[in-house]
C-alpha cells in the first residue's frame, strides 16, 4: 500500500474534519509517513509556532508521527476510540468485529516485518525454544 487516509468527521457530507490518520510510503520533507492531523485550532499551539518563526500554523497542519509504517493505527482502533469515549453508538457485537479486523492487520504487518528481518525472528524463535 502506497497510501491511506482515514478520517473522522462531524457530518455526512464529509465537511466537518475532527481528525485524520494519514499514510503516504515515501512522504518528502522529513515528515513521518504515518502521521495524525488534529482538525482544530488552539491559542497554545499557535503561540509555540509564532515563536519559533513557523508563522501561525492551525494544529491541522502539524503531522504528529503514529508508529511508522507497519504499526501505524488501524481503522478498528479509530472504531474503538470512538465508541470507548463514548463518540457514537455501536452495535452490541462491534468489539468482536473490531479485535478481529485489528487482529488481521497485525498479523499481516508482522509477517511484513519478519520477511524484512528475518533473522531477528529466527533468533526470537530460537530463544523463545520455538526452533
Amino acid at each position: 500500500m502506497l497510501s491511506s487516509f482515514l478520517g473522522l468527521f462531524l457530518d455526512q457530507q464529509l465537511n466537518q474534519p475532527l481528525l485524520h490518520y494519514d499514510y503516504e510510503r515515501g512522504k518528502g520533507g522529513g515528515y513521518p509517513e504515518a502521521h495524525l492531523q488534529v482538525c482544530a485550532h488552539t491559542a497554545t499551539w499557535n503561540s509555540i509556532c509564532e515563536r519559533r518563526d513557523i508563522g501561525s500554523r492551525p494544529l491541522e497542519r502539524l503531522h504528529l508521527p503514529v508508529g511508522g509504517r507497519r504499526y501505524r493505527p488501524t481503522v478498528e482502533d479509530v472504531l474503538d476510540f470512538v465508541i470507548r469515549e463514548d463518540l457514537a453508538d455501536s452495535h452490541p457485537q462491534a468489539g468482536a468485529y473490531i479485535d478481529a479486523g485489528r487482529q488481521r492487520f497485525h498479523e499481516l504487518q508482522l509477517r511484513a516485518a519478519v520477511r524484512r528481518n528475518p533473522a531477528a525472528a529466527v533468533e526470537v524463535l530460537r530463544d523463545m525454544g520455538k526452533v
